[in-house]
């Protein structure tokens, strides 16, 4: 059975289960290197609400010009948000029809204004907002995350650790990079599926928490390994195993790394395990080497996941259904922390 990340959310650090026991309500404990982040020495930060929306509780979230697109995970749908989190209107519906999504994985804005979801069920872009809204399947990939690039196309991960340009039409035009040239091996029996995240020109894996920098013609060169126990760092080859009452052992994924930020100096990290029991977050920022040059602790938000608004980065919109009442924008201050500037 090979582990795939379903954001069952069953574990404070994000764990996710294979799906056969995805959704069941179980009691299960790991161990606690697979919780907690690496011991560093971090400054404490100073947090301003600056929005909030009670209502809304995303599974993903893009910063776009004026606000926020974000799928909530109780209305199940597409909600834009203004720079003060205030529904401004949704976007789509879900369900099995045309210009519907079953599971988006990534929603995004065109310069153009036309909002463009990337669904997995079944693998398709859509496009909204213009004055022919349409869909389109894309063959011959598996859709797990996906980005506009500057030049308007889509920069999309798959299933399996490989990336892709794909126009709005649904149309692959290239292959960007293969799984083998992220290192990560040719069969899944042992390891996890690749939970990715793009920032173009970057590429970030959030079960080992590395970032790799796309290079036009040639191989992604890694930039970030973020510290992590050793199982967890080389998770696509061999992921951890937990016992389950009627199940057996059961592989699953952890997700240590929520977000991270590109900035002209460096890349910004927001993590996915807990600094400690009160499950604060560390935020850290590497320079261009990869050298950690500064981590912080966010406290006051236990388990929150985050989304850095890359217009400031300062300014984290964060949310958790478990500990924290809808969605939040902050502002963070503290000792060094990169301004973007």
């Amino acid at each position: 059975m090979t582990p795939r990340a379903l954001g069952t959310g069953l574990l404070m650090a994000g764990i996710c289960l294979a799906p056969a026991v995805n959704g069941q309500q179980l009691r299960i404990s790991v161990p606690d290197e697979y919780k907690y982040e690496c011991t560093l020495d971090r400054t404490m930060l100073a947090t301003t609400q600056v929005a909030a929306n009670p209502e809304i509780y995303p599974t993903l979230a893009t910063r776009v010009d004026g606000g926020w697109l974000v799928y909530d995970e109780f209305f199940q749908q597409v909600v834009e948000l203004d720079d003060e989190l205030a529904e401004v209107r949704r976007w789509g519906r879900r369900g099995p029809g045309p210009l519907e999504y079953g599971h988006p994985v990534a929603i995004m804005r065109l310069s153009t204004g036309e909002v463009v979801i990337v669904d997995d069920t079944p693998p398709s872009v859509m496009v909204m907002g213009g004055a022919d809204p349409n869909e389109h399947v894309i063959q011959g990939l598996e859709p797990e995350a996906a980005m506009v690039a500057p030049d308007g196309t889509i920069l999309t991960a798959g299933l399996y650790g490989d990336v892709h340009v794909v126009d709005t039409d649904g149309e692959m035009l290239r292959e960007v990079a293969s799984p083998q040239d992220f290192g990560l091996p040719g069969g899944r029996s042992q390891g996890a599926y690749p939970e990715m995240l793009i920032r173009p020109p970057f590429v970030g894996f959030l079960g080992p928490s590395t970032v790799w920098r796309l290079v036009n013609g040639g191989k992604p060169r890694q930039v970030i390994q973020r510290c992590l126990h050793e199982d967890l760092a080389r998770i696509h080859e061999r992921a951890p195993l937990i016992e389950i009452p009627s199940f057996g052992e059961v592989p699953y994924t952890v997700i240590t790394m929520y977000d991270f930020l590109p900035l002209p100096d460096g890349i910004l990290t927001f993590g996915g395990l807990n600094v400690n029991p009160q499950l604060d977050r560390s935020l850290e920022f590497y320079d261009e080497s990869g050298a950690l040059r500064g981590a912080w602790q966010l406290t006051g938000y236990p388990g929150a996941r985050g989304v850095f608004d890359p217009q400031d980065p300062r300014r984290i919109l964060i949310w958790n259904k478990e500990n924290i009442e809808g969605t939040l924008l902050i502002e963070v201050d503290g000792a060094r922390f990169p301004t973007g500037t």
